[in-house]
């Protein structure tokens, strides 16, 4: 899952259950399309295994409610996954971007790439012009590979 967390105190704000794939642009945070995060100065996020979290609430007697009690990602037990688990979510999360916008079988991860890079090789060796759409294809693909490749760096 998804931890979010004020940066100043580690205190919890809200956990996204499973994986789902988050991008970072211009100090936002985006889930499919829509930023959930406007500032990442000021709010911080992690993967980390899913789990049920059980918040603290108490009576509020002046206003007759109930309230939540502040607590830490620590004092719920959230920890962060380590840099190799990270890199799987990201290859995941790859894998997931080229099944969606290039090919059925896309799916396979390493093998598409492999298949992707001979049928290129296979090109180039016999002088043959790559159709537009394999061309275009193979373009987003590699924009998907480059962007995971950029994340797992940034994790080291």
């Amino acid at each position: 899952m998804i931890v979010l967390y004020l940066r100043e105190n580690h205190r919890f704000i809200q956990a996204i259950p499973g994986f789902p794939p988050v991008a970072e642009e211009q100090g936002k945070l985006y889930l499919n399309g829509r930023a959930i995060v406007n500032n990442l100065e000021k709010v911080g996020y992690f993967y980390c295994e899913d789990k049920k979290i059980e918040r603290k609430v108490v009576w509020n007697e002046d206003f007759g409610v109930m309230r939540e009690v502040p607590q830490t990602v620590d004092d719920l037990g959230l920890v962060a996954y380590g840099v190799s688990e990270q890199e799987r979510i990201i290859d995941h999360a790859t894998g997931k971007a080229i099944n969606e916008t290039v090919h059925p079988f896309a799916g396979t991860d390493e093998s598409i790439g492999t298949i992707r890079e001979m049928v290129v090789q296979i090109i180039n060796a016999i002088g043959l012009a790559p159709t537009d759409d394999f061309a275009r294809l193979n373009e987003i693909a590699i924009a998907a590979i480059k962007d995971g490749a950029a994340k797992k760096a940034a994790l080291k």
